[in-house]
C-alpha cells in the first residue's frame, strides 16, 4: 500500500488470527488498520481508497 502515491502511513491494529468484537458489544475493537492518505482533491482521495480496497482482503470466520 505504501507504494501508492499519497499513502503516508499504514498502521496495522490487528494481526492475522486476532479476534474482533463487533458493535454493540465493543465499538473500537473491530478496527483493523489505520491508513493516512493525502491528495489534491476528494476525487483523488477516493481513487486512492479504491486502489487500497483492491489490495486489502478481510476474512471474518
Amino acid at each position: 500500500m505504501i507504494e501508492i502515491p499519497g499513502v503516508r502511513y499504514v498502521i496495522p491494529l490487528k494481526k492475522y488470527g486476532d479476534k474482533i468484537t463487533m458493535p454493540p458489544k465493543h465499538f473500537s475493537n473491530c478496527f483493523l488498520i489505520n491508513i493516512l492518505i493525502e491528495g489534491k482533491s476528494d476525487e483523488d482521495i477516493n481513487e486512492k481508497i479504491e486502489k487500497i480496497n483492491h489490495l486489502v482482503e478481510v476474512v471474518i470466520e
